[in-house]
């Protein structure tokens, strides 16, 4: 029976073998075929509705600590949280580590990070790291939280937590600004955070085309967080320095380009979220040109929506296309084969 590519995830998980073993006995399973396939992008998150379940217990128990915390003066609001926080640490290393329930691990992580930081909060005198404000003012608060999640991503490596490590990460460092660097513009920290996040991910999926092992769990995320924050800021700084009616065909030139790297890297978070800012842009442009026409202003997201799901269907031939000049050459072996 051949292996198949969800049971050699699974042993590498396990530590049963590695992730470069995983990828040879992969290669070795393509060699009777007359083509390799490559691996769609995957969306480990939710296994079935019993992640669900449990995820909404953890909520709901979630919710005793601020009645706990009001109405049990003996033990202090600080020590609830801190009990909580263990509690959820404990979730997270049994679905984590133990039972590989994604969900499950994903939302323990961030109630252990959200109760340890506002056990802090509350020890400094803040009445919580949302109530307060705290979390959109106070670089420590969105620093805490990022370094919390950080050490439970090192701890039972779950790819999804790259997104808020770096959505916190980018917040503290925006909150910061004031204080260590004034004169530079959040939308350049914001670009500079998504651009890492991008190059990491690039760098990742270049390691293993052919996308066998965890690592390119790690590139998806990182597309999905970093796309945004870049294209972003990026079109936002365009159309904020120019006349609009230049400033939109720059932005156009510079979508054409995103969502050709896009396409020929085989990752369609970069390629959404390029199209997504375009269909903003062109719709404010369409609606003060056209004086609030609605008919025609509908036909932006109408015609934008159908390019996506015509995109969605013939992506592989799209991609086929883009790389058929290339042919041969040595950096294709570095891309996720055609199929």
């Amino acid at each position: 029976m051949a292996v198949t590519p969800k049971q050699l995830d699974e042993a590498v998980e396990r530590g049963v073998i590695s992730a470069e073993q995983a990828a040879e006995i992969a290669a070795i399973s393509d060699d009777g075929d007359s083509a390799p396939v490559a691996r769609s992008e995957r969306f480990r998150f939710i296994d079935n509705f019993a992640d669900v379940f449990i995820c909404v217990g953890q909520f709901i128990l979630m919710g005793a600590a601020g009645s706990l915390s009001a109405f049990s003066p003996a033990v202090g609001p600080v020590t609830v949280y801190i009990l909580f926080a263990a509690v959820n640490w404990a979730m997270l290393e049994y679905f984590g580590l133990w039972n590989r329930k994604y969900a499950p691990a994903f939302v323990a992580a961030l109630l252990a990070a959200y109760s340890a930081t506002t056990a802090y909060a509350l020890s400094t005198g803040s009445t919580g790291i949302f109530t307060s404000g705290a979390i959109i003012d106070d670089p420590e608060i969105s620093g805490l939280l990022a370094a919390v999640l950080l050490v439970a991503f090192l701890r039972a490596r779950l790819p999804i937590l790259l997104l808020p490590i770096a959505v916190l990460a980018t917040a503290a460092l925006t909150i910061a600004r004031h204080d260590v660097f004034p004169d530079t513009p959040i939308l350049a920290l914001t670009a500079l955070s998504g651009l890492v996040c991008l190059l990491i991910a690039i760098r990742l999926d270049m390691a293993d085309p052919l996308r066998r092992s965890r690592v390119n769990d790690y590139a998806f995320w990182l597309f999905v967080v970093g796309s945004p924050m870049t294209i972003h800021s990026l079109f936002v700084t365009i159309l904020m320095n120019g006349e609009f009616d230049t400033a939109i065909w720059v932005v156009f030139g510079a979508a054409l380009i995103a969502a050709t790297i896009g396409i020929v890297i085989d990752r369609r978070p970069l390629v959404v979220s390029t199209l997504a800012y375009i269909t903003i842009a062109v719709t404010y442009g369409t609606t003060r040109a056209s004086n609030w026409n609605f008919s025609v202003i509908a036909l932006v997201p109408l015609v934008i929506g159908l390019m996506i799901i015509l995109l969605g269907v013939n992506w592989h031939r799209v991609r086929a296309a883009l790389l058929a000049p290339f042919k041969g050459h040595p950096l294709l072996k570095r891309l996720p084969p055609l199929v």
